[in-house]
């Protein structure tokens, strides 16, 4: 119930801050990038997340969710958020054609997971991946493919950890500005917005909560 509470109050207390989509140039290309935690999910699974847009406006895809499929490695549970990743840029891709839009360069997709990125440009497969080599491949024939374009992004600029484990202050505000595509969130601004929060479920505490 406190934790119900918290989240009512922080979804009044940032009211004002909302998801905008911007207009795109006719010839840009999607972008996505993909992040994963390491078995942090009661169940013993690992958070992951992915999101895709086009760059300077909020995304018009994401997605939180906990596999059922199980890793024993950080790189393992990077592995199969990309794959989940990459299944839903060729689902969209196949989708804007069909509309007339189709996607003629590979789509960007960003990741921090240096075993995995190495793991694509490799034939042959490491002792420890042997049992995702199939995974592997599947990403490795989609690069060939032109379907997607795998590139690393520092951990500390991965957008999509906002959805795979709980951030600082100031890494949670920066990464919500570019999920919502609003501008660049200070940390003033950010600690503005938690204190209306917790001023709100002060208030609901000695009132009652609004009718």
């Amino acid at each position: 119930w406190c934790a119900l509470l918290r989240l009512a109050a922080y979804l009044v207390g940032t009211r004002d801050i909302a998801l905008t989509l911007r207009k795109a140039d006719p010839e840009a290309q999607w972008e996505a990038c993909v992040d994963s935690s390491c078995i942090n999910h009661v169940s013993g699974g690992s958070y992951g997340g992915f999101i895709i847009g086009f760059a300077g406006s909020g995304p018009f895809a994401w997605k939180c969710l906990v596999p059922s499929k199980l890793g024993d490695s950080s790189a393992a549970a990077e592995l199969l958020m990309a794959v989940h990743a990459a299944k839903a840029i060729m689902g969209f891709r196949i989708f804007a054609s069909e509309l007339g839009h189709k996607q003629t360069a590979a789509t960007p997709m960003g990741m921090d997971a240096t075993a995995v990125l190495d793991g694509t440009r490799m034939i042959r497969v490491s002792r420890e991946q042997r049992y995702l080599s199939a995974r592997l491949a599947m990403l490795r024939t989609w690069v060939q493919d032109g379907v997607i374009a795998l590139f690393k992004v520092h951990t500390s600029e991965m957008a999509a950890d906002i959805m795979t484990k709980v951030l600082p202050e100031a890494d949670f505000g920066r990464h919500r500005s570019t999920l919502l595509g609003t501008k660049p969130t200070d940390k003033a601004e950010y600690v503005g917005a938690l204190q209306r929060a917790e001023a709100n479920r002060d208030a609901n505490k000695r009132n009652g909560p609004p009718p």
